[in-house]
């Protein structure tokens, strides 16, 4: 009876591992998609910021893109946030 008992707290402890793991695994897939998400903001946001030096309006912007003009500004503001942190602006 106590070799039953101890193969089932083990089989706990196993699982309560593998349950930790991919927790853990999630996590860090999340963080990777939230990595990958901002580099194509501020990919995107140059490529805003050209639009409107080129004399784009944000109108013509969004509805080529299919975003919304606010969404428009924020992608450009967010890229020149990270330009003037880059630089200490």
């Amino acid at each position: 009876m106590p070799d039953k008992l101890v193969a089932e707290a083990i089989a706990r402890e196993e699982a309560l591992e593998r349950v930790a793991k991919a927790a853990n695994r999630r996590k860090l897939a999340e963080e990777d998609h939230r990595k990958a998400k901002e580099k194509i903001d501020l990919k995107l946001g140059e490529m805003i910021k050209a639009g409107f030096k080129s004399g784009l309006t944000a109108r013509q912007m969004s509805r080529e893109i299919g975003l919304s003009i606010p969404r428009i500004y924020q992608l450009r503001n967010i890229y020149q946030a990270h330009i003037d942190a880059e630089f200490n602006v």
